[in-house]
């Protein structure tokens, strides 16, 4: 998990900053998974502002610059390789906005405590879905 510092498109590579100060190298590929991290109630919250599409340009290279951008906080799952690189596989942006995450917004604890938290009815009558 760290910051988005550096940004190459064309060839799939982007650099993170951890929060120990080093920077990983990380290569994103044509099955790589992007997402903006989800609240326990499961719903997207995907409002990651798409920029216009360049000509000639194909979905990994778009979804790439969608979804790193420098300055995002970003937590990355994949493959660590033997070239000192990490395939990413799993992209989880902590807010479409950078600089920002996602639990400061008034709406996550609200989710969080409406997800855990039983309906008075279910209380009542013994109904545990929520």
């Amino acid at each position: 998990m760290g910051q988005i510092v550096e940004v190459h498109p064309s060839t799939g590579f982007f650099k993170i900053r951890l929060l120990s100060g080093d920077d990983a190298e990380i290569r994103a590929g044509g099955t790589t998974y992007y997402e903006v991290l989800s609240n326990l109630d499961g719903i997207a919250r995907d409002r990651v502002d798409g920029p216009a599409r360049n000509e000639g340009e194909n979905d990994f290279e778009y979804d790439l610059r969608k979804y790193i951008q420098v300055n995002l906080i970003s937590c990355v799952q994949g493959v660590h390789s033997i070239t000192e690189r990490v395939d990413a596989r799993r992209v989880v942006l902590m807010h479409s906005n950078p600089g920002r995450y996602a639990w400061e917004d008034t709406h996550w604890w609200i989710s969080q405590v409406n997800w855990h938290v039983p309906r008075p009815e279910a209380l009542r009558y013994g109904d545990t879905e929520n």
